[in-house]
Order: C-alpha cells, then structure tokens, then sequence
C-alpha cells in the first residue's frame, strides 16, 4: 500500500539516530499487524527491542533522580508491551512455543515498570489466562488468575475483576467443577452489574457460562435467569446473530426440555 511504501521510504531515509527513524518503524509494525501480515511484522520486532532495550541501558546509566526513574519505567514498559504484541504475533502464526514465554516476559516488565494495580498490566495480563488455557496449562491458568482475581479486586478494578472472574470461571467448568465456577462467576457479574458493562457482551458472555454451570447443577430456573439475560442483553445491543445469543436460546430451549415445558 502506499502507507507502508511511504513509511519503508521514511526508514530509509531517516538515520537511526533520528527518532522519527522509529516512529516510522513502529508505524511500520502497527501497519503489518492491521493487515495479518504477520510473518513480515515479526522481522520488524527484534530492531525495535534492540533499539529500546539499548536506550533502557543508557536510562539506567543516569544520575539518580526522578527523570531517571520514570525513563526507566517508561522503556520497561515500551519493551514489555512490545514483547506482549510480538508473542500475540507468534500466537497468530501458530509458533505457541515461542508465543507464551515472549508474551509472558513482556507481561513481567510491564508489571516491573509499574505494579499490579496499573491499567496497562490489567490490560495485558489477562490474556495470559487465554493462552494458558488454550494450550491445556489449567493449573498455571488458575494459579495465575488467582494473582489476578486479587489484584483486580484490592485495587477496585471492577470491570477487569469480572474479566477474570469469567476467565477462572470458564476454567472450573470445564473441568466440571461446577461449584468452584459458580464462586467466580456470581461475584463477576456483580462487578459487572456495578460496573460500566451491566448491558455490554462480556458480561452476557459471563452469564451464558453462568447459564451452562446452573444447568449443569440442575439449577434451571436460576440458569433460565442468566441466559434470559444474556439473550436480553445481545438483543438490545442489536447482535442477536453473534453465537452468545444464539447458545443461550438453545440452552434455554435445553432446559425448558428438561423441565418438561
């Protein structure tokens, strides 16, 4: 496209002195990324780490003070968000073995830079969860959200609380343990509830998972509850096609079978 010949032409011709040189090369990155072109936006990475690895280095060279400590901060989380992206573009090419433990690096600087309570750390670390669970790690996923579920909920992070709640949550169930989810997903949604995100997908994506942990404790009517909600929710959102509002009408067809209606 002519973006990416005008952003190649910049790195070109800009010196790496120059720090408009990677501005254009992480425009570059941010480009390839939009477009799937994965394979070639994982050539762009290792320079751009090089790059600020080399000028956290030299941030760590300085006098002691202030304006040291928040260069610091600043490039350890310029490197840990950069790490985290790189290892999503692993994960999207398939290569799962370099995936996590980039992704997993960049996710303990983020947290090194600034803490477990900041929004980019809330941000990025989730995800993890994802991962862990795809790959069949459950112990290292609850374990994990368990670090999580604290930290969200000691520094009132609602909304990223009822994330992991629903995370731990989609977990127990499918371990089939049904009690343990349920301990995750009730208090969940009511951060929701209490939340910005009472009517948004996430929380119907929460309450079709509490859905299927109710029935799967012959619960019915308070599983009927909760995916009459979630069903509520994705119609006033106008998405009555997106797969949580069509799973939640047939389990709640599933258990008014059972009930005998």
């Amino acid at each position: 496209s002519e973006a990416i010949q005008a952003f190649q032409k910049a790195v070109k011709l800009l010196p790496e002195a120059d720090d408009l040189h990677w501005t254009a090369q992480n425009d570059l990155l941010v480009i390839y990324g939009n477009q799937g072109d994965f394979q070639t936006a994982l050539t762009v990475y290792p320079r751009i780490l090089k790059h600020r690895e080399e000028k956290l280095r030299l941030a760590r060279l300085a006098p002691v003070g202030p304006e040291r400590e928040r260069d610091i901060s600043e490039y350890l989380s310029s490197i840990g968000t950069l790490k985290a992206n790189q290892g999503i573009v692993f994960y999207n090419v398939g290569n799962v073995k370099s995936a996590i433990p980039t992704y997993e690096e960049g996710v303990k600087l983020i947290r090194e830079a600034y803490g477990d309570q900041h929004q980019v750390y809330l941000d990025y670390a989730p995800v993890l969860l994802i991962m862990y669970r795809a790959i069949g790690q459950t112990d290292r996923a609850l374990s994990f959200g368990q670090q999580l579920w604290e930290a969200t909920t000691k520094g009132n992070r609602t909304a990223e609380a009822a994330f992991v709640a629903d995370a731990i949550a989609s977990i127990y169930l499918q371990l089939n343990q049904n009690e343990q989810a349920l301990s995750f997903s009730v208090p969940g949604d009511s951060l929701y509830i209490v939340g910005e995100k009472a009517t948004s997908v996430d929380r119907a994506s929460l309450l079709l998972n509490q859905g299927k942990i109710y029935k799967n404790l012959e619960r019915f009517d308070e599983g009927l509850a909760a995916l009459k909600k979630a069903a509520e929710i994705m119609h006033d959102l106008s998405a009555e096609d997106h797969d949580i509002a069509k799973l939640s009408l047939v389990l709640i067809a599933e258990i008014m079978g059972k009930q005998g209606r």
